[in-house]
């Protein structure tokens, strides 16, 4: 499978850059998107296939605050 990242989401001289955890998590929502044409979005689901934290509660929380900067950055 080929995901497409655009170099501005990366790049170093870009003040909106990402983040490690936020590329991580728009690289695995891209995934999730092409694969089956449907964007899984609850918090929930998400932190079952996406952990960047062992504890359940802290991994959400991180997850629930970067779809937040996401939404905001639209």
């Amino acid at each position: 499978m080929e995901l497409i990242i655009y170099h501005h989401l990366f790049h170093t001289e870009n003040k909106n850059r990402l983040t490690t955890q936020e590329l991580f998590l728009y690289a695995q929502l891209r995934k999730r998107n092409m694969s089956n044409g449907i964007l899984e979005t609850s918090v929930d689901i998400l932190s079952k296939r996406v952990i960047l934290y062992k504890k359940s509660r802290q991994n959400k929380e991180i997850i629930k605050q970067l779809l937040e900067v996401f939404m905001k950055r639209k």
